[in-house]
């Protein structure tokens, strides 16, 4: 019976949107899976670190793409096969000196890359490019690019043009259909047609945000917009104020889509509606963004618009349907999950990463059926006297999380049982001290097991476990020395009974793969005939006379509604 990290768990596939509807499941930080690598000396980013998007490979590898400063010259990449350490980053959109058409030097500018691997392996990196000095002067001096990665990230195609106008921020999905899309601030069309936007509006802009679309993998992008006025397929933008000269000025930037499990399409963007802080906007579409807005159109139809307070937001779907939306508020990274349809994200599946440090632009990926991927840069600017940044000190922060959500039984045989359980929830993000739990039953009992990695075993470490049966109540509280203590409706159990194997010597030297697998068994007379239970656990690990208590996030020990159900 061999000792089991959580990823090494939960793989047995299920079905798309299985958990669909259901609103307990959370997110639990794994604290031995999370870095920060310092900026001032790690070649995989710099002092100067913003923009993390990572993504997962076709072979499994990751591949991280950043730039260096706020708006950005350059763009980088590293690569990663675990996720969380990375090799020496190398330039995929470098910035160069160059002439612009009317005859004067410049320089070109990239910003805000993002990319999509599509479902045959191909790697899509889209980047914003601009003349430094003469974005400000003319909508043509902008535009989107995009290069191509046939082999993982190891080699990368010429840059190609996709779209010609005032842009930001590109993010990419791929549909069921193959159809790619790539989303877009877009800025253009306003600012060609009236530049006092400017100085006149009280957001000095108008975005909204519009889409290109491909049917061949990018090989060819519609519309096909390199002229005036720069109109791409408007998708969604929210009505903000009409100025003294009768231009309507509208927002919703920085979008980020998401092709649902159920074939619908979620677009999370930020919004300017001269609050004096971003919200957010959440837009849906179900006919595959048939018909683009107009100019001065307010839509989509089905839209929560600047629903809260954030910026900077990102999308993830796992395949049992839970959605991850991500943003940043006073500049922490919040996430807070929502149903299969990316609706109801509520404050009480909502919590802040990275213990609170401050930074912007994070990413998300569900790098698994049951992991997602956290990064955001650690920002430290430093400014002058007028509030312009003259130097950053910033790090890369990346941390993964594993989905909790109810689990299955396995029908138990002995051993070979746990061989075929997959499902497991997980506790493990106050320090190197995790667990997992699975659980089996027969005719005759219900089996609990717990893996439990822990550095230094101490003998008064150990797990207490709470089931919730019917109108029954049980608890088992052991120490990894063998003390056992049950209960069924407050009175003592004797017959639950617990075995644990020791991988380590109880209050001998520390090793990272030291811990111990403990298996409760509860005589099915104290279940009764039920096809489901209701299960808590925490475990706890003693220091000298510290004790550190950890257990599933989100769920009250003293709520039975809150437990997680395990099906029979």
């Amino acid at each position: 019976m061999s000792l089991k990290k959580i990823s090494e768990l939960n793989r047995v596939p299920q079905a798309v949107d299985s958990h669909g509807g259901k609103m307990n499941s959370r997110l639990a930080l794994n604290y031995r899976e999370k870095v920060t690598m310092v900026g001032a000396n790690c070649p995989a980013v710099s002092s100067k670190v913003y923009y993390p998007r990572i993504k997962k490979c076709a072979d499994g590898t990751y591949i991280m793409f950043n730039q260096d400063a706020r708006v950005s010259a350059s763009v980088f990449y590293a690569k990663s096969y675990d996720g969380l350490h990375y090799s020496k980053r190398q330039p995929l959109f470098a910035a160069k000196l160059t002439v612009r058409d009317d005859g004067e030097e410049d320089k070109l500018c990239y910003a805000s890359c993002d990319a999509i691997v599509l479902k045959n392996g191909k790697i899509l990196a889209f980047a914003s490019y601009r003349y430094n000095k003469g974005y400000v002067l003319d909508a043509k001096y902008s535009g989107l690019l995009m290069r191509v990665s046939e082999d993982n990230g190891s080699s990368w195609s010429g840059e190609k043009l996709i779209y010609l106008g005032r842009n930001w921020e590109p993010h990419a999905i791929q549909l069921a259909s193959g159809e790619v899309h790539v989303y877009f601030s877009h800025t253009a069309p306003k600012f060609y047609l009236d530049k006092t936007v400017r100085t006149a509006s009280r957001i000095h802009t108008s975005s909204g945000s519009a889409m290109l679309r491909s049917v061949n993998e990018g090989e060819s992008w519609e519309p096909y917009v390199m002229a005036p006025p720069y109109a791409a397929h408007r998708v969604t933008q929210n009505y903000v104020e009409t100025m003294e000269n009768g231009t309507k000025i509208f927002t919703n930037q920085m979008p980020v889509g998401l092709a649902l499990n159920n074939g619908d399409i979620a677009l999370a963007t930020e919004s300017d509606m001269a609050v004096g802080r971003f919200m957010l906007t959440m837009s849906y579409s179900k006919d595959n963004w048939a018909r683009p807005l107009g100019i001065d159109e307010d839509g989509p139809a089905d839209k929560l618009p600047a629903f809260t307070y954030g910026a900077g937001p990102y999308l993830a779907q796992f395949r049992s349907g839970e959605t991850v939306l991500s943003y940043n508020t006073l500049d922490m990274f919040h996430l807070r999950m929502g149903d299969e349809r990316a609706r109801n994200f509520t404050e009480d599946r909502h919590f802040i990463a990275f213990e609170e440090k401050h930074g912007y632009w994070g990413n998300i990926l569900c790098d698994s059926d049951h992991s997602l991927l956290v990064s955001m840069p650690n920002v430290r600017e430093t400014k002058d006297e007028r509030g312009r940044i003259v130097a950053c000190n910033n790090d890369m922060m990346i941390e993964r999380y594993y989905l909790n959500h109810d689990i299955r039984a396995e029908k138990y045989d002995g051993g070979a049982a746990w061989d075929r359980c997959g499902d497991a929830l997980f506790a493990g993000g106050k320090s190197r001290v995790q667990m997992a739990l699975r659980a089996a039953y027969d005719e005759n009992n219900l089996y609990i097991r717990i893996d439990r990695l822990d550095d230094t075993l101490e003998h008064r470490d150990g797990e207490k476990v709470f089931i919730s049966c019917g109108e029954s109540f049980i608890t088992c509280d052991f120490s990894l020395e063998g003390n056992v203590y049950s209960t069924f409706n407050s009175r003592q159990a004797r017959e639950i009974t617990v075995s644990t194997e020791l991988y380590g010597k109880l209050d001998g030297p520390a090793f990272s793969d030291n811990g111990a697998v403990s298996v409760i068994t509860v005589p099915r007379k104290f279940i009764g005939n039920v096809d489901h239970i209701g299960i808590y656990a925490k475990l706890f690990d003693f220091c000298g006379d510290d004790r550190l208590t950890d257990g599933f996030p989100g769920v009250d020990e003293n709520d039975k509604d809150t437990y997680y159900k395990v099906t029979l």
